[in-house]
């Protein structure tokens, strides 16, 4: 019989990162597996190597699965560890339930649980059971288990998330003095204080975090965003501008919300110098023009304190992301003749394309914003040459006059006096940060 060797590890790995289905991880397992003595210690070692993959590729994930379940057919001793890898596993895989299930099973076996409260409390706090939660952790600090900041965040979000203010000042207090209290903390506080308008609380904290750190907004929690919001809501104007400012010199990621309120700030007669700035620095970041001057609708986020962590170390300055230069000429988008763009594809790319240059071109003056206005109309021209005949033969429609005035743009000859429907609200409401990063499920 064979043993476990480095090489038989790395080919299991590779081969479960091409399944995507328990059963295939299953099957793939046992192949590579087969006539390999395995014991308890060469099974942990075997997870703790599948563990180190991408998360994002849910197949080693499954194969710690099947190799739990192979670990109880050929009747291998269980150890606390290996309840932990199994129940990481099935934690990221957002099956809280068999987590629960798998804690109740190894107090049945008489394993006494410590390391494995960690992922306990993160399924509870997933659940929203928030009594069995802390019952959890309470148990777990009775019999040695110290908690790590990424699982006290988690009660922290948990708590937030349900608008229990005093729990979650509590868990906070607790947290500070267990471990100390990270950046990620402080956004957690600070934005569930801020949901419910506690915006002194706001200040106190965000002054406390600038004392105890010398780069505040250096990391890709959204708490430069949210204090945007706060220092807006208290009237300090100048304060939000430098922070602002800060951020897009430091180059951090600004939610689209962010520069929504920004744009409110800045009249539009008076200041349009800066206003066009802050179009401009979202639109090299590909932010769409009518998230600025709308509300934008909330995309989802990270819904668990541990995916938040995760996003922290994704939020330095990428280094592929160079600035855009608005001088320099819009290269021809390549179209290939044989595989076309489809037709409804173009069709909704020019309507949002109009739909800017109308809106847009409505708010400017006289002898404004030129530069950001021929960038608009050039990708319009791209867009145009794809719905022509040449590249789309089904379409027999001759390609149309376009005709572009300085407060608007349509595809037909317009009249000199044609006035624009277009609107010119910039104070629509602004939604809750908050809750655009509760729309992700795990």
């Amino acid at each position: 019989m064979e043993t476990l060797s480095k090489e038989k590890v790395a080919k299991l790995v590779a081969a479960l990162e091409k399944v995507g289905t328990q059963a295939e991880a299953d099957r793939t397992v046992s192949r590579h597996l087969r006539g390999v003595f395995m014991s308890t210690d060469g099974f942990h070692y075997l997870f703790e190597c599948l563990l180190e993959g991408d998360s994002d590729n849910i197949g080693p994930w499954l194969g710690v699965i099947s190799g739990f379940e192979r670990m109880k057919q050929l009747s291998i001793p269980m150890e606390e560890p290996s309840y932990w890898f199994v129940m990481t596993a099935y934690n990221t895989l957002g099956k809280y339930e068999e987590v629960l299930k798998l804690f109740e099973e190894m107090k049945q076996r008489g394993i006494e649980p410590e390391a494995v409260y960690a992922v306990v409390i993160e399924a509870y706090a997933a659940l929203e059971k928030h009594e069995e939660m802390r019952e959890a952790y309470t148990k777990g600090r009775e019999v040695g288990y110290e908690p790590h900041v990424v699982t006290l965040n988690t009660m922290i979000d948990a708590y937030a998330r349900s608008g229990n203010l005093k729990e979650m000042m509590a868990m906070w207090k607790e947290t500070k003095n267990v471990v100390g209290v990270d950046e990620l903390s402080y956004y957690l506080v600070i934005d569930a204080l801020r949901q419910k308008k506690h915006y002194p609380d706001c200040m106190a904290l965000w002054d406390e975090l600038k004392r105890n750190t010398t780069d505040p907004i250096g990391v890709n929690t959204p708490i430069g965003s949210v204090m945007i919001d706060v220092l807006q809501k208290v009237e300090r104007r100048n304060d939000a501008k430098d922070l602002f400012d800060s951020m897009l010199k430091s180059g951090v990621e600004i939610s689209p919300e962010a520069f929504h309120i920004m744009a409110n700030m800045y009249d539009k007669k008076t200041e349009s110098a800066e206003l066009d700035r802050i179009v401009q620095e979202a639109l090299k970041r590909k932010i769409p023009l009518s998230a600025v001057r709308q509300t934008p609708k909330p995309s989802g986020g990270l819904s668990t304190s541990a995916e938040k962590e995760k996003a922290i170390a994704k939020s330095k300055p990428k280094s592929n992301l160079n600035p855009v230069d608005f001088d320099a000429p819009i290269p021809e988008i390549p179209i290939d003749p044989a595989n076309p763009p489809s037709q409804e594809f173009v069709d909704q790319k020019l309507d949002e394309l109009k739909n800017l240059l109308d809106n847009y071109g409505s708010e400017t003056q006289e002898g404004e914003t030129d530069n950001l206005m021929q960038k608009l109309r050039d990708e319009f021209e791209v867009m145009e040459k794809m719905r022509s005949p040449k590249y789309a033969p089904e379409s027999k429609a001759p390609r149309k006059a376009m005709t572009v005035v300085r407060r608007g743009m349509s595809l037909e000859p317009v009249k000199p006096k044609r006035k624009s429907k277009a609107t010119s609200d910039w104070s629509l409401p602004y939604p809750s940060l908050r809750d655009s990063e509760r729309r992700k499920q795990t």
